[in-house]
C-alpha cells in the first residue's frame, strides 16, 4: 500500500501498519471538510468575547484568566510544547505510531 487516505471512516489496521512502515498520507474530502468545519469553530470563538477554556483563557490555575490577542498565540505555542513529552530519543517509527490514532475518525 503506497498511499492512505484518510476520511471520516476509521482507518484499518492494515492502514495504520502502511503509515508506519512509511506510505504516504492524504487527506479526502471529507476529512478537509471537517477540518474546515472544526477551524470555523476555533475561528467563531477567536472572534467573541467569551471566555473559552484553554483558548482565551489559561488552563488549569489560570483558568480565569483572560488572554490578550497577543497572549493566545504564545499561550498556544506553550500548551503545545508543555504537553509534548519529548524526553529521551526518538522512537523507531513502529513505536511513535501512537499519534495515528488521533488522525482516524
Amino acid at each position: 500500500m503506497d498511499t492512505v487516505t484518510i476520511t471520516e471512516e476509521s482507518l484499518a489496521l492494515e492502514e495504520l501498519l502502511a503509515i508506519v512502515d512509511g506510505a504516504r498520507v492524504e487527506l479526502a474530502g471529507d476529512a478537509r471538510t471537517a477540518i474546515a468545519a472544526s477551524r470555523a469553530v476555533v475561528d467563531r470563538a477567536l472572534a467573541g468575547n467569551e471566555a473559552v477554556y484553554g483558548m482565551t483563557t489559561q488552563v488549569g490555575h489560570g483558568k480565569d484568566t483572560r488572554l490578550s490577542e497577543e497572549e493566545i498565540r504564545a499561550e498556544q505555542m506553550f500548551l503545545v510544547m508543555s504537553h509534548s513529552g519529548g524526553v529521551g530519543p526518538p522512537l523507531p517509527v513502529r513505536g511513535s505510531a501512537w499519534h495515528v490514532p488521533r488522525w482516524d475518525g
